[in-house]
């Protein structure tokens, strides 16, 4: 009996032995301890989330169930500029984020990732297919949606506009003087350009299979087209008197009551205005014997995944689209609307008592009815109001109508 019990101690022994001289040869002088990969990725944001953003990644270090760290960059870029402020793809960011405009350039440009199958059958259901299929009409599936609120609403101070004012463009002109003015940027295009959609004209991209524009269709050429013009007109002759194309916040120091800009404002103007800050949707206006409510755009901002980046390194590529899933997941998204106001994609978020009572989101969802989706826009979209806008000034500070003749002249 000793004598076997001797045998199998030494037996186990050498087993031990053993095992521990492999282990000793697979992890090196470091003893048993495995090889820690560190892996690095650049990640682009706006500049006013850099904190936060890089908050945000040190969490999905912490909960990512791995032993490999990555290390990441923040660097700053706006989600309006990025497609034309990276001065190098190959060197870019592996994770951007986009306003949704861009996505056909950055798409045909190769600066985009397809979606996963898996990633878009699940924003199908959580983030909804209807948004999904908005930017796949023109590229791929290859967008990230984090932001659901790109667009633009009407702020006003309500210690001098009350709702009856403010629905109508005429009730907050009548409470305008050049102390008290309404700030609209309509010689910005992103601005100008919704007006002109107010009574109905629309432009229609045709995209080929590459993501590049085919055809471009408008009709901006009949006399809905010239009320909508009306509209900016209107606006250029009360400059400085009751209307300032200065887009400042409506409080008494810059001498405005009521201001078109976008959502994200909406803190900013909140802090600044105090007990008088108020939102809603813009207003009416009435053109002839017909009254439409002014238009506006409207889209969403996304995370984009960079592959010139990841070129011949596809683990560099799946961890920079686990990245941009995560910085869309319900716990950043809340933590983005928290920080910022930003209001979420996912329904699941959108239907909780906070978001349905927040004012950014009622007013956005009310202007949504009239807003036309951003989504690819072809350059003439840009450079046709500005052009529109400068012959409108000329012809204002030459005293002519809208025709381009002046009253007095002979046909």
């Amino acid at each position: 009996m000793n004598i076997k019990l001797t045998k199998s101690i030494g037996l186990l022994a050498t087993l031990l032995l053993a095992g521990s001289l492999a282990s000793c040869g697979e992890g090196g002088e470091g003893g048993g301890t495995p090889e820690v990969k560190e892996l690095s990725l650049t990640v682009s944001g706006p500049s006013k989330q850099h904190e936060w953003l890089a908050a945000r990644l040190e969490d999905f270090n912490s909960k990512r169930n791995s032993a490999d760290k990555v290390k990441f960059e923040v660097v700053d870029y706006e989600e309006n500029k990025v497609d034309s402020e990276v001065p190098d793809w190959k060197k870019g960011p592996d994770v951007y984020a986009f306003a949704g405009d861009k996505i056909k350039d950055l798409y045909t440009n190769g600066c985009l990732a397809d979606l996963d199958a898996e990633t878009l059958a699940e924003y199908k259901q959580t983030i909804g297919e209807d948004v999904m299929d908005t930017y796949a009409k023109h590229v791929k599936y290859v967008g990230y949606p984090y932001a659901a609120d790109n667009g633009y609403y009407l702020y006003y101070d309500k210690s001098v506009l009350n709702e009856t004012d403010v629905q109508t463009l005429e009730g907050i002109l009548a409470k305008c003087d050049a102390d008290h003015m309404l700030s609209y940027d309509i010689n910005t295009a992103y601005y100008g350009f919704g007006a002109l959609m107010s009574f109905g004209n629309r432009y229609q991209v045709t995209f080929n299979r590459g993501g590049g524009i085919s055809n471009v269709e408008a009709d901006f050429d009949n006399e809905n087209a010239v009320k909508a013009a009306k509209i900016l007109i209107q606006l250029s002759e009360l400059e400085n008197t009751k209307f300032t194309s200065a887009q400042v916040a409506p409080i008494p120091a810059n001498k405005a009551i009521a201001t078109v800009d976008g959502s994200w404002n909406h803190a900013a103007y909140k802090r600044s205005m105090g007990a008088n800050f108020a939102c809603t949707k813009l207003p009416t206006v009435t053109v002839g014997d017909e009254t439409k409510n002014i238009a506006s755009f409207l889209g969403y901002k996304l995370y984009g995944v960079n592959p010139q980046r990841s070129v011949g390194d596809k683990d560099r590529l799946l961890l920079a689209k686990e990245v941009a899933k995560y910085l869309t997941s319900s716990e950043v998204q809340l933590s983005r609307y928290n920080e910022f106001n930003v209001m979420p994609t996912l329904k699941a978020l959108q239907e909780t008592e906070t978001i349905q009572a927040d004012a950014n989101f009622k007013a956005i969802k009310a202007q949504s009815e009239f807003a036309v989706a951003q989504t690819a826009v072809p350059g003439k979209v840009w450079s046709a109001p500005t052009d529109f806008m400068t012959t409108v000034k000329g012809w204002i500070k030459d005293g002519r109508s809208l025709d381009g003749t002046t009253p007095n002249s002979s046909p």
